[in-house]
């Protein structure tokens, strides 16, 4: 379902950050990192949403690191 709505949205933040906590759950981490960074450039700013829907991988090294990046690249 999800990725019916991406395909329809192809530039929702919200989508892109439930599909990459999604595959990060299911550690499918390539696939995971791959919607977090999309999901960061349309809009970093409801990256919070990430700890709401998935807060167990919040402490990932791997999404850490990607957050930070953004989040200098957005200062």
């Amino acid at each position: 379902m999800l990725i019916k709505a991406k395909n329809k949205n192809r530039n929702n933040a919200e989508i892109e950050y439930r599909l990459g906590g999604l595959f990060l759950v299911l550690n499918q981490e390539k696939y995971g990192i791959k919607h977090l960074k999309k999901a960061l450039t349309i809009d970093f700013e409801i990256h919070i949403i990430l700890k709401e829907l998935f807060p167990s991988i919040i402490n990932n090294e791997k999404v850490k690191n990607t957050i930070e990046k953004y989040r200098d690249n957005n200062i």
